[in-house]
């Protein structure tokens, strides 16, 4: 096994994997908003917990045009309200 896989694999338990999931899913994470930095920062500092494990951070311009394997980067965006309706059998407004 790659030493760095059995870094990991000896820092990771079944607990520790769904105390670390239950955090990230405390933040929404649209792609770039707020909560996507949030949940990001935090993955990244409990990695930073496993000794002699180095991480490098990589950041892209959310501009739309900018490619990364073969696809362009999205627009960022940041969520600030939402609607949800049913539209069929009859219109319905859910939340306001």
């Amino acid at each position: 096994m790659n030493t760095l896989y059995r870094k990991i694999f000896n820092e990771l338990s079944g607990d520790t994997a769904k105390h670390i999931s239950s955090k990230i899913c405390n933040h929404y994470q649209s792609f770039r908003s707020v909560g996507y930095h949030a949940a990001t920062d935090y993955v990244l500092d409990e990695i930073k917990k496993i000794k002699n494990i180095g991480v490098r951070v990589t950041n892209y311009p959310l501009d739309g045009e900018t490619e990364r394997l073969k696809q362009k980067m999205p627009f960022a965006c940041e969520p600030y309200s939402a609607n949800l309706s049913i539209v069929s059998p009859l219109k319905t407004e859910m939340i306001l």
